[in-house]
């Protein structure tokens, strides 16, 4: 998401004309568009936090083995790695109180 809001500021910037010279010292582009620039991105990164925590908060393993949820734990494993991994991988989850 931070990627599109990089390329979206970066193709904002292929309208500016190459000689800041030609424009008058007031405008937009001249003085206050490094803020767009700047800001876009910024914009882009906190709708991917606030997707990522409030609208996708899937569970880590950690969380999984500390609620003793073993099937979800196995599940969730089970798509990481390969079957003949899972156990051991669940073993070298340590927790720490």
């Amino acid at each position: 998401m931070v990627t599109f809001g990089v390329l979206f500021t970066a193709l904002l910037g292929l309208a500016i004309p190459g000689d800041f010279n030609t424009l008058p010292k007031d405008s937009f582009i001249v003085s206050e568009y490094w803020r767009v620039m700047f800001g876009l991105p910024i914009v882009f990164a906190a709708a991917q936090v606030a997707l990522l925590l409030f609208f996708f908060p899937y569970p880590t393993p950690l969380e999984l083995k500390k609620a003793g949820n073993m099937d979800k734990l196995q599940e969730l494993m089970g798509k990481m790695y390969p079957q003949m991994e899972i156990h051991e991988r669940i073993e070298q989850i340590v927790i720490q109180e």
